[in-house]
């Protein structure tokens, strides 16, 4: 009769510690639910150029952070060449990129470039040889824009680009890349040129198109890891040597529409 009396309670005692072992799972299954990094607010990577800075701060729950890609074009909106003094600046405080949801790394590497852009820009400035081109933030969000405005109604009407040709010089790191081609008599003089450098915010580039045993040099700073430009080639109808750099220990990739 005790032994049945005992069976019966601990019979008891395992279906409470049951009970509260399935409570635990399921209120640990709907606080994960509920533990969503995203608001409702939808977006595309592009709107981070020009959503609402209320929008910016509450997109994101406390504790989850943009990535560096996200971070940078947020940046961008805060970013301003002053053109007379021939530097960049950074209008975002330290406490303004925390309430952005803005990682401290990624705040202190705007900081780093930024700040070794400007001392490159020096140095090149009194180059005369020589040619530099610094991008405006204010350009490269605008012209970002109309790219995917037109990128999206040319899906939409399936029309396609026609053909161009083109090179990619690309690099791994610091060094210099190249790739020599034929550059024919009905190439586009001058060369679109453009150059990317990933997870970078002020990226210094360099460019040569070498023909008849010269160079065409330029140098130039880019947005986002962006820059656009042109180059001239000293000849045609000859072969050409393209070659890139980027500041940037990432690499990165220049591409040469002829």
């Amino acid at each position: 009769m005790d032994l049945n009396k005992n069976y019966l309670k601990n019979l008891k005692y395992l279906f409470v510690i049951a009970a509260i072992s399935s409570f635990t799972a399921i209120y640990t299954s709907c606080s994960d639910d509920f533990e969503d990094p995203m608001n409702s607010i939808q977006y595309q990577k592009n709107d981070l150029l020009t959503m609402d800075y209320s929008d910016l701060r509450d997109i994101k729950s406390d504790g989850f952070y943009w990535d560096s890609e996200e971070a940078n074009m947020i940046a961008v909106r805060f970013l301003e060449l002053d053109a007379v003094e021939g530097k960049y600046v950074l209008n975002m405080s330290h406490e303004e990129s925390k309430e952005l949801h803005i990682l401290d790394s990624d705040f202190e590497r705007m900081i780093r470039e930024i700040e070794a852009t400007n001392d490159s820009i020096k140095k090149w400035s009194r180059n005369k040889n020589m040619v530099l081109e610094l991008s405006n933030p204010e350009d490269y969000i605008k012209n970002t824009l109309q790219i995917d405005s037109k990128f999206k109604v040319r899906l939409k009407s399936g029309q396609e680009q026609p053909g161009e040709r083109t090179v990619n010089v690309s690099t791994g790191g610091l060094d210099w890349g190249s790739s020599t081609i034929w550059l024919p008599m009905d190439a586009q003089i001058p060369i679109n040129v453009t150059c990317y450098s990933p997870f970078t915010l002020t990226p210094l580039f360099n460019i040569k198109a070498g023909t008849c045993g010269t160079e065409a040099i330029k140098g130039g700073v880019g947005v986002n890891g962006t820059w656009t430009t042109t180059i001239t080639p000293h000849c045609s109808n000859t072969t050409c040597k393209f070659s890139f750099k980027t500041s940037s220990t990432n690499g990165g990739t220049g591409t040469f529409k002829y």
